[in-house]
């Protein structure tokens, strides 16, 4: 199995290679990432897609890198609004 990490910052890319060495780095944002067509069995989005302007594109490039059968894990951040 392989763990590649997307991100637009090369920094951020470093900070996780420390936490996961064996990770692989990929610098791209995402509506175009690089990896080629199926190549993940899991993609991984927490608190991205509650950031993006036009949400479509990251997950036609998802649907675009994973394989068939494969599985996308969302995490988003909403407002907690209390009751009166």
């Amino acid at each position: 199995m392989v763990l590649a990490g997307v991100d637009q910052s090369e920094d951020l890319l470093g900070v996780a290679k420390k936490r996961c060495p064996k990770m692989v780095a990929l610098v791209g944002n995402v509506s175009s990432v690089p990896p080629p067509d199926g190549y993940a069995d899991l993609a991984v989005a927490l608190h991205v897609v509650e950031h993006l302007p036009q949400p479509d594109p990251h997950f036609t490039e998802v649907r675009r890198i994973l394989r068939q059968g494969g599985l996308l894990v969302v995490a988003i951040t909403t407002k907690m609004q209390s009751r009166s």
